[in-house]
């Protein structure tokens, strides 16, 4: 019989197979990744951005050459 805190790698290891009985199985869980999509909005905003000002510099430029 061991002390409470004599051994902590054994009882970490002892709590990690007594989730895995739990959770269906004693082999290790494989976490899945999944790519996950950048978010489109922020193109979106710059290119709306961009367009606005590139239209808002031909705008002006055109005026001025017609006077």
């Amino acid at each position: 019989v061991r002390a409470a805190d004599e051994a902590p790698a054994l009882v970490a290891a002892a709590n990690a197979r007594a989730t895995r009985a739990l959770v269906g199985g004693d082999a290790p869980a494989v976490v899945a990744q999944q790519a996950v999509p950048l978010p489109r909005w922020p193109f979106l905003l710059a290119w709306l951005a961009v367009a606005g000002l590139l239209w808002w510099l031909e705008r002006d430029r055109g005026s001025h050459a017609t006077t």
